[in-house]
């Protein structure tokens, strides 16, 4: 053989070689866990390794009036934002601004309240199904503008630093911060109040509004449900949180 065939000959086996070595690193990477839901199709799940990774969605519902009916699409009931941040240390700031476009305000004694709050979103690999976690009480802000078809509020909390992985049913990982709002609107008559209670309507839309950890604020926008005016007599508050009770005790006139 001759001593350029014998090179090559090296060449090729060393080459080989490293082809061998490669693909058994491979094979040694770890692959998306997996598992069946009810329903028969396939879960993925890679748990992530930092924050700056989870997608945070502002605009989910904080809570819906029990007795909420009559929702339209007649009028647009919705909110925007463009300074909000969200940072890794547990802290969220911004301004809100909700508007809407209906009947004019009737009465001239109202109140403007947006109540707020920070969930986590995991999942059950195993299952295919979600688990939401508060990470903060519900806030109640107070608006610092109100008028007949729009409100300012202030948002500037803190809450606690979501787990990557819940320590749950073997590993519950971490899929999306979520920030919810409800914009409540109360109505001072002789004979009690009424409420108006916009709930945030996210669901509703193909591509939810979204930022990150730490990320730089933009304009984001996003909608409420409409529903009429609930008189006093009417309200029967939420199975997620009695609203009405903390107006009762907080709104002065």
């Amino acid at each position: 053989m001759g001593r350029g065939k014998h090179k090559n000959m090296i060449r090729r086996i060393f080459i080989f070689s490293l082809l061998i070595v490669f693909s058994g690193c491979l094979s040694k990477q770890p692959s998306p866990p997996t598992s069946t839901s009810q329903n028969g199709l396939p879960i993925y799940v890679t748990p992530v390794k930092t924050l700056s990774e989870i997608p945070i969605f502002i605009g989910e519902m904080t809570f819906n009036e029990y007795n909420n009916s009559g929702f339209s699409e007649q009028y647009v009931v919705a909110w925007s934002t463009n300074d909000l941040e969200v940072t890794t240390d547990g802290k969220v700031t911004g301004t809100i601004l909700t508007s809407y476009e209906g009947p004019p305000v009737s009465n001239p004694k109202f109140q403007d309240v947006l109540f707020f709050q920070v969930q986590g979103r995991y999942v059950w690999p195993q299952y295919g199904d979600y688990l939401h976690q508060n990470f903060g009480d519900v806030m109640p802000i107070m608006a610092e503008q109100s008028d007949e078809y729009s409100a300012k509020f202030r948002i500037d909390g803190t809450f606690q630093t979501p787990p990557l992985v819940l320590d749950m049913d073997g590993g519950m990982p971490l899929t999306s911060l979520n920030l919810t709002l409800t914009w409540v609107r109360v109505f001072k008559g002789e004979s009690g109040i009424d409420v108006q209670v916009f709930a945030g309507d996210a669901n509703r839309y193909p591509e939810k509004p979204q930022l990150g950890f730490d990320s730089e604020p933009n304009f984001l926008t996003g909608r409420f449900g409409y529903y009429t005016r609930l008189p006093e007599e009417f309200i029967k508050s939420s199975s997620d949180y009695d609203y009405f009770t903390w107006l009762k005790n907080n709104l002065t006139w």
